[in-house]
């Protein structure tokens, strides 16, 4: 359109002798429309990046000045047209490159007035009468100049506060909808495990009662003590199940979490006699509140569970446990001895299930949900032999 317009403008002017302002100027402005035309048209911005948007508005900051050098200077009405790569870069660029760009609009005007007062000195310094006009319009250029500054370096700083408080808002959208997300899955397999205790409580009685029949009739024979041991484990776990549900409708009461870890770890070692845990602490600083311990002991036996199967996997029956308190924060780093993860299974574990032949996943996206509401972080490396995970709280939620 603009290209369209200015030729036909070139037309007419030609034809009813129109003289025209600044014919450099318009050549200009012609000659930079027909060059950019073919390399703008159909091109993806979107995949440039910062990088070549901040370069495009350098181009129009350095091409508006060069235009407006040619057609008048500072004194020229549309030397503002400075500001919209300013009002630019504050919304699609970084703070600093805003800044930047807010600089060098400054710097051009502050150019372009001092090339338009040696021009004008330059032309009229004979006359007295003209030289006391020059002066006053001088002064007049110079408040238009700091007015210009104050205007630039007021819409930088509102436009960049503004856009990065809408990114800020729009991050903690995304995190509150992924929280939503992760709850509706947790409610999807507690809803799962709660029927499926439900439903296992009578096949589990019944397999027991006709295990003790048979251990009657065949007392020594080691299989069948084998799988009487294994009912008994299913029993007590649908026995643990009810009574973690009997306690979440009781009110919670507020624990310290290095005893609750230490806790919990002797519970588990219990649960595990098939492994070796080392466990280091270090308590120097003030103890922090846990204010669900219930919750806190079913994701760290989780995480437990998932490290021994680990190490057992590369026939390592050990773990290694750290505790410590520091400044004001709480770390629990567990370290076992297996093959570690891929990089995907790293970056997917405890974000979504990941239902294998070993289980691994979907007690770990319990461990995760579980370990977030309660105010903590928890993260995962490969180390050379097996795989680190370390739990950080720096104080709880209730």
């Amino acid at each position: 359109m603009l290209l369209a317009l200015e030729t036909l403008a070139m037309i007419l002017g030609y034809f009813v002798s129109t003289p025209l302002m600044s014919w450099p100027l318009f050549c200009t402005v012609f000659a930079l429309h027909w060059a950019t035309w073919p390399l703008l048209r159909g091109a993806d911005f979107a995949r440039f990046g910062p990088r070549y948007t901040t370069l495009a508005l350098l181009i129009d900051i350095l091409l508006l000045s060069v235009l407006l050098a040619i057609s008048g200077g500072a004194s020229n009405g549309l030397v503002a047209l400075l500001l919209l790569p300013v009002a630019a870069s504050a919304v699609l660029l970084p703070t600093a490159a805003a800044w930047l760009m807010a600089l060098l609009a400054i710097a051009s005007n502050l150019l372009l007035l001092q090339l338009g007062q040696y021009f004008d000195e330059q032309a009229n310094h004979q006359m007295h009468h003209v030289q006391v006009w020059q002066q006053a319009y001088g002064t007049h250029l110079q408040q238009m100049s700091w007015g210009f500054t104050l205007s630039v370096l007021v819409l930088v700083w509102f436009l960049s506060r503004q856009t990065n408080k809408m990114q800020a808002a729009h991050q903690r959208v995304q995190l509150l909808l992924q929280r939503q997300a992760q709850q509706e899955q947790m409610l999807m397999v507690a809803t799962y495990a709660a029927n499926a205790a439900h439903d296992l409580a009578s096949p589990l009685q019944n397999i027991a009662l006709l295990t003790d029949e048979l251990a009657s009739a065949d007392r020594d024979d080691p299989l069948l003590q084998d799988l009487q041991h294994e009912v008994t484990r299913c029993q007590q776990i649908v026995q643990q199940l009810r009574h973690n549900a009997q306690q979440l409708r009781e009110p919670q009461t507020s624990q310290d979490m290095l005893s609750s870890a230490l806790q919990a770890l002797q519970l588990w070692m219990v649960s595990r006699p098939d492994i070796r845990v080392h466990i280091t602490q270090d308590a120097a600083d003030q103890p922090l509140p846990l204010h669900d311990a219930l919750s806190f002991h079913a994701a760290l036996f989780n995480i437990l569970d998932n490290a021994a199967d680990a190490s057992l996997s590369q026939h390592s029956a050990e773990l290694t446990v750290q505790l410590r308190l520091h400044q004001g924060k709480f770390y629990l780093i567990i370290q076992d001895f297996g093959p570690g993860l891929t990089e995907e299974l790293l970056h997917e574990l405890g974000q979504k299930p990941q239902l294998s032949e070993q289980g691994l996943g979907l007690g770990q996206l319990i461990a995760n949900s579980s370990i977030e509401r309660l105010g903590g972080r928890l993260y995962r490396q490969n180390q050379p032999r097996g795989l680190r995970t370390m739990i950080i709280f720096a104080g709880t939620k209730r």
